[in-house]
């Protein structure tokens, strides 16, 4: 039978206290770091602002002010891939007068809807007044009468969004497309036109 010395007892005590006291510690420390490495990263806020949604848009065209052309629009998201909204355009050079409100339906492919490329179709109403002739009476009169129509109208576009900036406020829009007009034709009336899309925005 061996018999170990009061040192020797000591020492081997003190050795087992220590081991047990690094093994405790030990212990919370890598549950800690397990704990931090499966947590999953948190969005910040700038982050999280710019992934949120956007599901409407306001837009105007700045442009065409300098020609007298006032045109501006409203979209509404619906779906990821689909939209709504209205537009309005006046136009009045001299004696012609040009007023047309539409309810366009959208379609975006990439399902990114309002951001990136779409296709619309757009329905309304057209009103025109266009002078036929003017005159001088001899009674010192004079006029420049004309004629006004209201007409329905179909129209077709090709259109990309862009939405720009850290939070994707501002936005950009252009596109190009045609419409036809339908019902009575009147003097010096057209049965198709050109459009052309270009606007400045936000949203939101």
């Amino acid at each position: 039978m061996s018999i170990l010395r009061p040192g020797s007892y000591l020492r081997v005590t003190v050795s087992r206290s220590l081991a047990l006291a690094f093994a405790l510690a030990a212990f919370p420390l890598g549950t800690r770091a397990q704990g931090t490495s499966t947590r999953e990263p948190q969005q910040t806020a700038a982050e999280s602002l710019a992934t949120a949604p956007r599901l409407n848009l306001i837009l105007v065209n700045p442009f065409g002010v300098v020609f007298n052309i006032f045109n501006g629009e409203y979209e509404h998201v619906m779906s990821r891939s689909t939209s709504v909204g209205l537009a309005a355009t006046y136009y009045s050079p001299q004696r012609y007068t040009y007023l047309t409100g539409e309810v366009k339906a959208r379609y975006y492919p990439s399902e990114h809807a309002p951001d990136g490329f779409s296709v619309a179709l757009s329905g309304g109403v057209t009103h025109e007044t266009t002078p036929h002739f003017c005159y001088a009476g001899n009674d010192g009169s004079n006029g420049c009468p004309g004629a006004s129509s209201d007409r329905p109208t179909l129209g077709f576009e090709l259109d990309y969004n862009w939405l720009l900036g850290p939070a994707r406020h501002f936005t950009i829009g252009a596109g190009i497309g045609a419409k036809r007009f339908l019902g009575t034709k009147t003097y010096d009336s057209i049965d198709g036109l050109p459009t052309a899309r270009l606007a400045l925005g936000v949203a939101f």
